[in-house]
Protein backbone atom coordinates (compact mmCIF):
# COMPACT_ATOMS: atom_id res chain seq x y z
CA UNK A 1 0.00 0.00 0.00
CA UNK A 2 1.21 3.65 -0.75
CA UNK A 3 0.93 6.29 1.71
CA UNK A 4 1.18 10.05 1.26
CA UNK A 5 2.20 13.42 3.14
CA UNK A 6 -0.15 15.17 5.39
CA UNK A 7 1.52 18.18 3.74
CA UNK A 8 -1.77 20.16 3.00
CA UNK A 9 -3.97 19.10 5.93
CA UNK A 10 -2.50 22.30 8.45
CA UNK A 11 -4.25 24.71 6.13
CA UNK A 12 -7.69 23.05 6.55
CA UNK A 13 -7.53 23.84 10.43
CA UNK A 14 -6.99 27.33 10.42
CA UNK A 15 -10.26 27.72 8.60
CA UNK A 16 -12.35 30.19 10.62
CA UNK A 17 -15.62 28.92 11.75
CA UNK A 18 -18.86 29.46 9.75
CA UNK A 19 -20.43 31.57 12.22
CA UNK A 20 -17.71 34.45 11.69
CA UNK A 21 -18.71 35.36 8.03
CA UNK A 22 -20.24 38.17 6.97
CA UNK A 23 -23.25 36.77 4.87
CA UNK A 24 -23.81 39.90 2.90
CA UNK A 25 -20.25 39.37 1.68
CA UNK A 26 -21.32 35.68 0.68
CA UNK A 27 -24.28 36.64 -1.06
CA UNK A 28 -22.09 38.52 -3.40
CA UNK A 29 -19.63 36.17 -4.75
CA UNK A 30 -21.30 32.67 -4.09
CA UNK A 31 -21.80 30.60 -7.20
CA UNK A 32 -24.30 27.96 -6.21
CA UNK A 33 -27.76 28.44 -4.98
CA UNK A 34 -28.47 28.40 -1.22
CA UNK A 35 -29.93 25.07 -0.53
CA UNK A 36 -33.60 24.17 0.58
CA UNK A 37 -35.07 22.19 2.98
CA UNK A 38 -35.99 18.27 1.67
CA UNK A 39 -37.83 15.50 2.79
CA UNK A 40 -35.79 12.35 3.55
CA UNK A 41 -38.11 8.92 1.79
CA UNK A 42 -38.10 5.38 3.85
CA UNK A 43 -35.60 4.37 0.87
CA UNK A 44 -32.90 6.97 1.12
CA UNK A 45 -32.42 6.08 4.51
CA UNK A 46 -31.60 2.59 3.98
CA UNK A 47 -29.35 3.17 1.09
CA UNK A 48 -27.30 6.21 3.25
CA UNK A 49 -27.61 3.29 6.33
CA UNK A 50 -28.21 7.24 8.32
CA UNK A 51 -29.33 6.82 12.22
CA UNK A 52 -31.21 9.42 13.65
CA UNK A 53 -28.70 10.68 16.02
CA UNK A 54 -26.59 11.34 13.06
CA UNK A 55 -26.33 15.34 13.13
CA UNK A 56 -28.85 16.60 10.14
CA UNK A 57 -25.42 18.63 9.06
CA UNK A 58 -23.73 15.35 8.40
CA UNK A 59 -26.71 13.39 6.99
CA UNK A 60 -26.88 16.76 4.01
CA UNK A 61 -23.27 15.79 3.54
CA UNK A 62 -23.73 12.58 3.31
CA UNK A 63 -26.80 12.18 1.41
CA UNK A 64 -25.10 13.87 -1.38
CA UNK A 65 -22.36 12.47 -1.90
CA UNK A 66 -23.60 8.49 -1.27
CA UNK A 67 -24.93 8.69 -5.11
CA UNK A 68 -23.55 6.50 -7.64
CA UNK A 69 -22.64 9.80 -10.04
CA UNK A 70 -21.09 11.45 -7.54
CA UNK A 71 -19.43 8.36 -6.13
CA UNK A 72 -17.11 8.39 -9.55
CA UNK A 73 -16.37 11.75 -9.23
CA UNK A 74 -12.56 11.84 -9.70
CA UNK A 75 -10.57 12.68 -6.92
CA UNK A 76 -13.05 12.76 -4.33
CA UNK A 77 -12.26 14.69 -1.13
CA UNK A 78 -8.91 15.49 -2.56
CA UNK A 79 -9.71 18.46 -4.75
CA UNK A 80 -10.66 21.55 -3.05
CA UNK A 81 -13.71 22.95 -3.66
CA UNK A 82 -15.21 26.71 -3.75
CA UNK A 83 -14.15 28.01 -0.10
CA UNK A 84 -17.12 30.84 -0.40
CA UNK A 85 -19.79 28.47 -0.84
CA UNK A 86 -18.40 26.25 1.74
CA UNK A 87 -18.71 28.72 4.11
CA UNK A 88 -22.27 29.93 2.64
CA UNK A 89 -23.76 26.08 2.82
CA UNK A 90 -22.07 25.41 6.00
CA UNK A 91 -24.29 28.75 7.41
CA UNK A 92 -26.92 27.45 6.29
CA UNK A 93 -26.86 24.08 8.37
CA UNK A 94 -25.55 25.83 11.30
CA UNK A 95 -29.52 26.75 11.43
CA UNK A 96 -30.53 22.80 11.62
CA UNK A 97 -32.82 20.61 9.65
CA UNK A 98 -31.62 18.72 6.80
CA UNK A 99 -31.11 20.95 3.23
CA UNK A 100 -31.17 19.85 0.17
CA UNK A 101 -27.63 20.10 -1.10
CA UNK A 102 -28.02 18.69 -5.06
CA UNK A 103 -27.96 22.65 -6.17
CA UNK A 104 -24.26 22.34 -5.80
CA UNK A 105 -22.55 20.99 -9.18
CA UNK A 106 -19.64 21.06 -7.53
CA UNK A 107 -18.80 18.24 -6.01
CA UNK A 108 -15.75 19.20 -3.93
CA UNK A 109 -17.17 21.67 -2.67
CA UNK A 110 -19.45 19.30 -0.55
CA UNK A 111 -16.42 17.03 0.22
CA UNK A 112 -15.24 20.26 1.91
CA UNK A 113 -18.34 21.46 3.28
CA UNK A 114 -18.48 18.10 5.42
CA UNK A 115 -14.39 18.18 6.53
CA UNK A 116 -15.59 21.73 7.74
CA UNK A 117 -18.38 20.07 9.62
CA UNK A 118 -16.16 17.42 11.20
CA UNK A 119 -14.35 20.41 12.61
CA UNK A 120 -16.31 22.48 13.82
CA UNK A 121 -18.89 19.48 15.52
CA UNK A 122 -15.58 18.05 16.60
CA UNK A 123 -17.40 14.60 15.29
CA UNK A 124 -16.87 11.97 15.06
CA UNK A 125 -14.30 11.26 17.69
CA UNK A 126 -11.89 13.61 19.74
CA UNK A 127 -8.10 13.18 19.98
CA UNK A 128 -8.68 10.64 22.60
CA UNK A 129 -10.92 8.46 21.23
CA UNK A 130 -9.27 8.14 17.63
CA UNK A 131 -6.12 7.79 19.42
CA UNK A 132 -8.14 4.61 21.73
CA UNK A 133 -8.72 2.99 18.53
CA UNK A 134 -5.40 3.60 17.02
CA UNK A 135 -4.07 1.51 19.86
CA UNK A 136 -6.57 -0.85 19.44
CA UNK A 137 -6.05 -1.80 15.74
CA UNK A 138 -2.34 -0.73 14.69
CA UNK A 139 -0.74 -1.05 18.19
CA UNK A 140 -2.38 -4.14 18.16
CA UNK A 141 -1.23 -5.14 14.84
CA UNK A 142 1.94 -4.09 15.47
CA UNK A 143 2.44 -6.25 18.43
CA UNK A 144 0.94 -9.58 17.08
CA UNK A 145 -2.57 -10.16 17.54
CA UNK A 146 -4.94 -11.57 14.82
CA UNK A 147 -7.43 -9.63 13.55
CA UNK A 148 -10.25 -11.94 15.62
CA UNK A 149 -8.30 -9.94 18.36
CA UNK A 150 -7.78 -6.45 16.65
CA UNK A 151 -11.51 -6.25 15.79
CA UNK A 152 -12.63 -6.73 19.05
CA UNK A 153 -10.86 -4.21 21.00
CA UNK A 154 -12.10 -2.06 18.11
CA UNK A 155 -15.62 -3.01 18.86
CA UNK A 156 -14.70 -2.63 22.80
CA UNK A 157 -13.40 1.08 22.11
CA UNK A 158 -16.21 2.22 19.94
CA UNK A 159 -19.69 0.39 21.36
CA UNK A 160 -18.33 2.84 24.37
CA UNK A 161 -18.56 5.87 22.44
CA UNK A 162 -21.58 8.46 22.55
CA UNK A 163 -24.26 7.70 20.59
CA UNK A 164 -24.10 10.51 17.90
CA UNK A 165 -20.16 9.59 17.74
CA UNK A 166 -20.97 6.14 17.67
CA UNK A 167 -23.28 6.52 14.75
CA UNK A 168 -21.56 9.05 12.80
CA UNK A 169 -18.32 7.66 12.44
CA UNK A 170 -20.41 4.51 11.07
CA UNK A 171 -22.17 6.52 8.34
CA UNK A 172 -18.57 8.25 7.65
CA UNK A 173 -16.86 4.94 7.61
CA UNK A 174 -19.56 3.23 5.17
CA UNK A 175 -19.73 6.38 3.05
CA UNK A 176 -15.58 6.22 2.60
CA UNK A 177 -16.04 2.62 1.95
CA UNK A 178 -18.24 3.04 -0.98
CA UNK A 179 -16.07 6.14 -2.17
CA UNK A 180 -12.96 3.36 -2.05
CA UNK A 181 -15.06 0.68 -3.62
CA UNK A 182 -16.01 2.93 -6.94
CA UNK A 183 -13.51 2.16 -9.27
CA UNK A 184 -13.75 5.47 -11.52
CA UNK A 185 -12.88 7.60 -9.07
CA UNK A 186 -9.11 6.69 -8.24
CA UNK A 187 -9.55 7.09 -4.29
CA UNK A 188 -8.22 4.42 -1.95
CA UNK A 189 -8.01 3.87 1.60
CA UNK A 190 -4.65 5.51 1.58
CA UNK A 191 -5.61 8.54 -0.60
CA UNK A 192 -8.52 9.04 1.64
CA UNK A 193 -6.38 8.72 4.66
CA UNK A 194 -4.33 11.49 3.48
CA UNK A 195 -7.39 14.07 2.64
CA UNK A 196 -9.79 12.94 5.25
CA UNK A 197 -8.06 11.14 7.62
CA UNK A 198 -6.99 14.01 10.10
CA UNK A 199 -10.71 14.41 10.19
CA UNK A 200 -12.06 11.42 11.19
CA UNK A 201 -9.25 10.38 13.41
CA UNK A 202 -7.76 13.37 15.07
CA UNK A 203 -4.04 13.16 15.83
CA UNK A 204 -3.73 9.47 14.11
CA UNK A 205 -0.51 9.78 11.28
CA UNK A 206 -2.64 9.17 8.22
CA UNK A 207 -0.74 5.10 7.48
CA UNK A 208 -2.72 4.24 10.80
CA UNK A 209 -5.81 6.30 9.26
CA UNK A 210 -5.80 4.10 6.12
CA UNK A 211 -5.89 0.94 8.07
CA UNK A 212 -8.25 2.16 10.96
CA UNK A 213 -10.70 2.65 7.84
CA UNK A 214 -9.91 -0.28 5.51
CA UNK A 215 -10.55 -2.72 9.23
CA UNK A 216 -14.00 -0.76 10.37
CA UNK A 217 -15.26 -0.49 6.51
CA UNK A 218 -14.44 -4.77 6.63
CA UNK A 219 -15.39 -5.77 9.54
CA UNK A 220 -18.66 -2.76 10.13
CA UNK A 221 -20.75 -5.78 11.42
CA UNK A 222 -19.02 -6.64 14.07
CA UNK A 223 -17.14 -3.58 15.02
CA UNK A 224 -20.73 -1.29 15.10
CA UNK A 225 -23.16 -4.52 15.96
CA UNK A 226 -26.76 -3.13 16.49
CA UNK A 227 -29.71 -5.28 17.32
CA UNK A 228 -32.98 -6.15 14.87
CA UNK A 229 -34.94 -3.30 16.60
CA UNK A 230 -32.44 -0.55 16.97
CA UNK A 231 -32.20 -1.33 13.33
CA UNK A 232 -35.86 -1.14 12.63
CA UNK A 233 -36.08 2.05 14.50
CA UNK A 234 -33.05 3.81 13.05
CA UNK A 235 -35.06 3.63 9.57
CA UNK A 236 -38.47 5.46 11.17
CA UNK A 237 -38.55 9.26 11.06
CA UNK A 238 -40.46 11.11 13.14
CA UNK A 239 -43.97 13.13 11.12
CA UNK A 240 -42.61 16.06 9.30
CA UNK A 241 -38.72 15.69 9.35
CA UNK A 242 -37.05 17.37 6.18
CA UNK A 243 -35.04 14.37 4.01
CA UNK A 244 -34.52 13.81 0.63
CA UNK A 245 -37.33 13.44 -2.00
CA UNK A 246 -38.38 9.91 -2.65
CA UNK A 247 -37.37 10.04 -6.84
CA UNK A 248 -33.40 10.53 -5.56
CA UNK A 249 -31.20 7.70 -5.94
CA UNK A 250 -28.54 6.72 -3.72
CA UNK A 251 -25.59 4.40 -3.76
CA UNK A 252 -26.53 1.15 -2.13
CA UNK A 253 -25.12 -0.34 1.17
CA UNK A 254 -21.37 -2.26 0.73
CA UNK A 255 -22.06 -6.10 1.11
CA UNK A 256 -22.24 -7.56 4.53
CA UNK A 257 -18.90 -9.81 5.22
CA UNK A 258 -20.05 -13.23 4.71
CA UNK A 259 -21.17 -15.71 7.20
CA UNK A 260 -20.18 -18.96 8.37
CA UNK A 261 -22.80 -21.74 8.39
CA UNK A 262 -22.97 -20.69 12.27
CA UNK A 263 -24.17 -17.52 11.40
CA UNK A 264 -21.10 -16.13 12.83
CA UNK A 265 -19.15 -13.36 10.48
CA UNK A 266 -15.88 -14.44 8.62
CA UNK A 267 -12.96 -11.92 10.43
CA UNK A 268 -11.10 -11.15 7.03
CA UNK A 269 -7.43 -10.76 7.43
CA UNK A 270 -6.04 -7.23 6.72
Amino acid sequence: MSYFRRASWGKHEKRKSSTNVNPARLSDSCTSPLPSPMRMSFEDVMAAGLHPDVPDSFKSCILYLHRPEVLKEIGLFRVSGNATDVQRYSQALDGGGLLDLTSCADVPTICGLLKQRMRLESLPLNSNESKMIDMAICTGLDCGMNMQQVVQAAQDIIKRLASTSFHTLKALVRLLGAVDACQGNRMTFGTLATSVGIQIFPGVPAKNSEKMLQILYEHMDIVFPSSGSEARNSLQLPPGSPGLSASSTLAPTPEEPRRSSSGQATIRNF
